[in-house]
């Protein structure tokens, strides 16, 4: 138990870092780009690229941290509405949907990126399905993140049950 929690603080340490360098590198590039174009009437092609797949990159990552730290928006306002065992269904369906749209968003994000890596970047010349993997491994972070809080709202419902 204690290893998985050692590597589950590793993981969101890295997941917080590799956001921090990305919007680093992005708001250098973005300030560089302004200079360059209003000074030197031009800039560097492969900055708006470079600063579009970041931000692929942040999106996907940083929705994994913004559900865990309970940041994403919600409608509340139905569950606020509702009582009872129709507010425990609504739960239900809500979180049944989203386990299987981010499994399928794994899936299909992991068939599309190895689908084009043969494609290559316009200025970068990288691969771009490597870009395109930040969308199933964002879905996935998102998808453990959504298990292990299921798990904590278990574990505290059995433990009120026993009590």
């Amino acid at each position: 138990m204690a290893v998985a929690k050692n590597m589950l603080s590793i993981l969101r340490k890295a997941e917080e870092a590799l956001i921090v360098a990305s919007l680093c590198v992005i708001v250098v590039l973005v300030s560089v780009q302004v200079f360059a174009r209003y000074f030197f009437h031009g800039g560097f092609l492969w900055s708006d690229e470079l600063v579009g797949f970041l931000l692929v990159i942040v999106a996907m990552i940083g929705s994994a941290i913004a559900y865990r730290e309970k940041m994403h928006t919600s409608l509340d306002y139905f569950f606020a509405k509702t009582r009872g065992a129709l507010r425990v269904i609504m739960r239900i369906v809500i979180e049944v949907s989203s386990v299987f749209f981010l499994v399928m968003l794994v899936y299909s994000g992991c068939m599309l990126a190895l689908g084009s890596m043969r494609q290559r970047a316009f200025t970068l010349d990288i691969p771009i399905g490597a870009v395109y993997l930040a969308v199933p491994v964002g879905a996935a972070l998102i998808l453990l993140e959504v298990v292990l809080a299921k798990a904590v709202d278990l574990a505290a419902a059995v433990k009120r049950k026993g009590a």
